[in-house]
């Protein structure tokens, strides 16, 4: 841990949560959730990446604070968690607020606020305890459980621990620990467990846990829980809770499932029977979303498909199984990074009639900036220097080719917190022109998509977002 002073922010602590981190706080709470634990699985989430568990960054910071300040006794703590923290991010603790009866801090990451606290020092209305006579225990499985709201209305239990976390939370965090004891911080770890393995389960993400310090709460180690009456609108889960000298409440909020690509029933049901037979296509970022969309709909139109992953073989593999089920020998999969030459990673595959350039980073981004360079450059790197490198390489042959190059409407409608993405695709649609006139041989296809439904567009609640089929099956045809 690396102690700073800052005069603008006022920081008093900063850390970077690393794999060793992560995979020890899972040990000790058995929370696994693929969220935190599986990238290929959380790039298929809003997350996009693995995440810190909210709950370790407040045990985190509250024994931190413990550590460097004399802090009295608390009575109550309220987190919100406001934005993910990404596993490898620099964590910088900032107190906002301090009195003789609150102490209020944030969690930053690069400026952007992920979580806001309040420690109480006075005691107000004590939060009742939840059900407690005759709860079920619940263990804690090797994953999670997935839930719909339905099976998660009135769900409660107990949650028991593991016998050795206590003790280890004590070592890891010896200043909260002594402020309140081993058992006690392992109930504030049990929350995440409590969110991110049983209820709401697989689906979750974690936005506010509140809760009192009570020394007489519940004595026997282990979370209780009870579940109460759901937000539907919000898919919000609200959860009473109560723990070894704690008791209070936690709020999950039920997430949209990844988005599942179409099946080659669905594409043959759509596509002309042999109307894209004459292409050899090249899908770069065909593993999931719209690349996959476009992988089934030109194989279940006769075309051979190449489909390449940066990360995500398994993925990869499956689109192309499933699409060689019902059409032998129509797709294969192949890794390719945009980072890369395009030359070295192109060499051994068969000149494309047609290439789809589907590659895409994380979208939507944590910011509070106007504008920022950095995510600028990220953009730029993917959607048009990565661009530019594949077409280069493959127009070194002289054959030619139709590419398609996805643009955005983002560029004319310039949704707010979205002005890199839109400047950066703004500059691949002036590349596609520029390309045209130094090879006008092949054919560039630059449609503005609309907001499709995709495991990047997916939120709570629901935004309007285009079928993928309907949208891009028109367009396939016009590059035919």
């Amino acid at each position: 841990m690396a102690q700073r002073e800052d005069d603008r922010h006022d920081y008093v602590a900063s850390h970077i949560f690393d794999w060793d981190d992560q995979r020890r706080f899972a040990v000790l709470t058995g929370d696994v959730n693929p969220l935190h634990m599986d990238a290929d699985a959380a790039r298929r989430t809003q997350a996009g990446a693995p995440v810190v568990h909210g709950m370790h960054v407040l045990i985190w910071a509250l024994d931190t604070l413990f550590g460097l300040q004399a802090i009295p006794p608390v009575a109550s703590v309220q987190a919100k968690f406001l934005k993910f923290v990404y596993v490898g991010q620099a964590v910088n603790l900032r107190i906002t607020q301090k009195s003789d009866a609150l102490l209020k801090f944030s969690i930053d990451c690069e400026g952007v606020p992920t979580t806001s606290v309040t420690v109480r020092f006075e005691q107000g209305e004590r939060a009742p305890f939840p059900e407690r006579d005759q709860l079920t225990v619940v263990p804690i499985a090797s994953t999670p459980d997935e839930h719909d709201v339905a099976s998660l209305a009135g769900l409660k239990g107990l949650l028991a621990g593991k016998p050795e976390a206590a003790a280890g939370f004590g070592e890891l965090y010896p200043s909260l620990a002594a402020a309140s004891s081993p058992q006690t911080v392992e109930a504030l770890g049990l929350m995440s467990t409590l969110v991110g393995m049983v209820c709401p389960g697989l689906h979750s993400i974690f936005v506010e846990a509140a809760f009192d310090l009570q020394p007489d709460a519940a004595a026997k180690p282990g979370l209780n829980f009870a579940a109460d009456a759901i937000d539907e609108r919000f898919q919000m889960v609200p959860v009473r809770i109560a723990g070894p000298g704690m008791v209070g409440h936690v709020s999950a909020i039920l997430r949209p499932r990844p988005v599942a690509p179409p099946t080659p029933g669905m594409a043959a049901g759509s596509v002309n029977p042999g109307e894209f037979s004459q292409q050899r296509a090249l899908i770069i970022g065909g593993s999931r979303g719209i690349g996959a969309v476009c992988s089934l709909l030109l194989a279940a139109g006769g075309a051979k498909v190449t489909i390449t992953y940066r990360r995500g073989r398994s993925e990869a593999e499956a689109v192309a199984a499933s699409i060689n089920a019902h059409w032998p020998d129509a797709a294969q999969a192949m890794q390719y990074d945009v980072d890369r030459p395009a030359a070295d990673q192109l060499v051994d595959t068969q000149q494309p009639t047609h290439v789809y350039y589907l590659a895409t980073p994380k979208i939507f981004q944590q910011s509070t900036n106007l504008f920022t360079r950095a995510l600028f450059e990220q953009f730029v790197d993917v959607y048009v220097s990565g661009f530019l490198d594949v077409v280069s390489a493959l127009e070194g042959t002289g054959a030619g080719a139709s590419y398609m190059y996805p643009s955005s409407i983002a560029v004319e409608e310039r949704p707010k917190g979205m002005t890199e993405y839109a400047m950066a695709k703004a500059a691949g649609e002036q590349l596609c022109r520029d390309l045209k006139r130094r090879w006008p041989k092949s054919r560039y296809t630059v449609p503005r998509l609309p907001r499709i439904n995709t495991d990047q567009t997916a939120t709570v609640p629901p935004v309007p977002a285009a079928d993928p089929i309907a949208t891009m099956l028109p367009l396939l045809r016009q590059c035919a």
